[in-house]
């Protein structure tokens, strides 16, 4: 058996993405899975956007040691160590960027650490969509 595990699409436009990732595990977790397809969102210009920022992020990790989320480069960028109950809002100074370090896609990544059975989480992310031209 594999975990169970879910991204939901709340909201789309070419400004923000707003996502449900939810997990069940059966205790073998998961390791730098693709949450955020950088490549099939569209920006405010029609274009893949440069980047996915992120602006909120809230949620509840349980029965794991905690979640990464990271930034897909040739060396991975860490965006978020997630443990327990969360919530983080960037909006006030600016989104958590994306250093755009070099090679990759940029997608965003998702890797559980010491994930045991019926553990999992329940993340919400709010991610804003950084047009080529503002680099």
């Amino acid at each position: 058996m594999a975990d169970a595990v879910d991204t939901i699409t709340l909201h789309s436009s070419a400004t923000y993405l707003a996502v449900r990732l939810l997990s069940k595990s059966d205790g073998t977790g998961e390791s730098a899975v693709a949450k955020v397809d950088k490549s099939a969102l569209v920006d405010s210009d029609g274009n893949e956007p440069a980047a996915v920022d992120i602006i909120r992020c809230s949620g509840i990790v349980f029965g794991a040691s905690h979640v990464a989320l990271n930034w897909d480069h040739t060396t991975d960028d860490e965006a978020l160590i997630l443990s327990g109950s969360f919530y983080f809002d960037y909006e006030d100074f600016g989104p958590l960027k994306d250093p755009r370090s070099a090679g990759g896609t940029g997608d965003l990544l998702l890797t559980t650490s010491g994930m045991v059975a019926n553990g999992g989480y329940n993340i919400d992310l709010l991610l804003r969509l950084r047009p080529k031209n503002s680099v």
